[in-house]
């Protein structure tokens, strides 16, 4: 079987998904979808995606706020 790593963005944010290959990708209104990875292995998939959250995590707390000057 194969798997998708997927990202799903929306309104709400950003947020990655295991897809299996028989499952249907439901869009609404804002909903996009962006294929990160595929895979036979679901073990793989899995630690894509704790990356792919990890990240996201790590990314938000090291961003500054926006029209925050950086000093030097």
């Amino acid at each position: 079987m194969t798997y998708l790593v997927v990202l799903r963005y929306d309104e709400a944010g950003t947020c990655p998904v295991i897809l299996r290959e028989d499952d249907h990708l439901f869009s609404s209104d804002g909903v996009r979808w962006r294929l990160v990875a595929h895979t036979d292995d679901p073990e793989l998939a899995a630690r894509i995606v704790e990356q792919l959250r990890t990240h996201r995590r790590e990314a938000a707390t090291t961003a500054e706020p926006p029209g925050v000057p950086v000093s030097s």
